[in-house]
């Protein structure tokens, strides 16, 4: 297997490395919708309501949110770098 990366993989589990980037990115595009639809404002305070939107329960789901897309792309990132490290071709074993 020859180590093209995530631009075009070559291996399934390669290309589910490479679709969870894409999501990711995604989701880091929807960050400032998604955080003001979580607290009610562009400011992300949140308050001790009843009701979901602006709610402690929003706030956890709002870190979550945020350590996820701060952690996901490092761990997607090591995931790739030790399977092209342990799978790839030996030199002057087939096609480069």
């Amino acid at each position: 297997m020859s180590s093209k990366g995530l631009a075009h993989p070559e291996h399934p589990l390669l290309l589910v490395l490479r679709k969870l980037f894409l999501f990711t990115l995604l989701l880091s595009l929807l960050w400032g919708p998604v955080m003001f639809l979580l607290s009610g404002n562009f400011a992300g305070n949140f308050e001790n309501k009843e009701a979901f939107r602006g709610s402690q329960r929003a706030s956890k789901v709002y870190w979550t949110l945020n350590y996820a897309l701060a952690l996901l792309p490092v761990g997607l990132w090591f995931l790739q770098a030790v399977f092209t490290f342990f799978w790839r071709k030996a030199p002057g074993s087939g096609k480069k």
